[in-house]
């Protein structure tokens, strides 16, 4: 207000040009003692916000049994009708496959690591090179399958039937095959380290260069087995049946063969160092009382 009566005090008896400049010089005094706007800080933007982990999809066990997929691992299969298809390189580890059906299905390659498949169907299933290890396979019917290569270790096969199938080369390591049917499979190059086959079935069953040496056969019918150049070191057979069995030229060195039933077997060029005959009925129809 000070400013504003000294300016029109000031314009009485000014030319015009005194008088502008009187002006401009009281806004720019009154311009000086205004405070400046200041200019408001920008609006602090909200982070964007990651995004959120994609959704892992579980096993897609309709996809599967409609064909449009091979792999299912950890699916519920329980009684499935999977005959026939081409499961080759398939991914179903632990899967449950109780009671299913793979008639004639090809399982090449294919990993069913840990997979529950008691009960299961493979009759005339080609299931060469397949991974069953640790897989839960008791009373499983395996016949007529063609399984060279496969690897069944640690795999419980309590009761399957393997029948008239070809194993070779196989791999039983560490594998409860315990009551299992053998009979006539073809089991050359296979390994069964540490294997129990007590009770096991392989009558008349091709085994030549089988290496069974510590391997659980006790209570074992081998009735007319062809076990030329076996090798059963240190083997239990106590109470197997070897009934006409031939062991020409095989190993038994330190094998338990307690009881067992040698009756007609043909033994020539058998190695016996340590073996223990004890109560066996050997093949000239004697009875042994102490080992041999």
């Amino acid at each position: 207000m000070t400013t504003t009566r000294n300016l029109i005090n000031n314009l009485s008896g000014c030319t015009a040009a005194a008088v502008m400049a009187l002006v401009f010089g009281a806004t720019a005094s009154v311009l000086a003692q205004t405070p400046a706007a200041q200019t408001p800080a920008p609006a602090a933007q909200a982070p964007n916000p990651a995004p959120a982990p994609a959704a892992k999809s579980g096993p897609d066990t309709t996809a599967f049994l409609a064909g449009t997929t091979k792999d299912c691992p950890g699916c519920e299969l329980e009684k499935a009708d999977l005959k026939g298809r081409d499961l080759s390189g398939a991914d179903l580890t632990g899967a449950n496959l109780r009671g299913a059906d793979f008639y004639r299905a090809n399982l090449q390659k294919a990993k069913l690591v840990r997979a529950t498949l008691a009960d299961a169907q493979m009759i005339r299933a080609d299931i060469r090179n397949a991974d069953f290890t640790d897989a839960f396979m008791p009373h499983a019917l395996i016949s007529d399958a063609m399984a060279n290569f496969a690897n069944m270790t640690r795999a419980n096969l309590y009761g399957v039937n393997l029948t008239h199938s070809l194993f070779m080369s196989a791999k039983f390591d560490g594998a409860q095959m315990a009551d299992s049917d053998l009979t006539e499979s073809r089991l050359a190059g296979s390994s069964f380290k540490g294997a129990d086959l007590s009770g096991v079935w392989l009558d008349g069953t091709n085994l030549v260069g089988i290496d069974f040496s510590g391997v659980k056969l006790e209570a074992a019918e081998l009735t007319n087995a062809n076990l030329r150049t076996a090798k059963l070191v240190g083997t239990n057979l106590w109470g197997a049946d070897l009934f006409g069995a031939d062991l020409t030229g095989a190993d038994l060195t330190n094998a338990i063969l307690k009881g067992a039933r040698l009756t007609s077997a043909v033994m020539s060029d058998t190695k016996t160092d340590g073996a223990d005959f004890t109560d066996a009925l050997l093949p000239g129809g004697g009875t042994a009382s102490t080992a041999k």
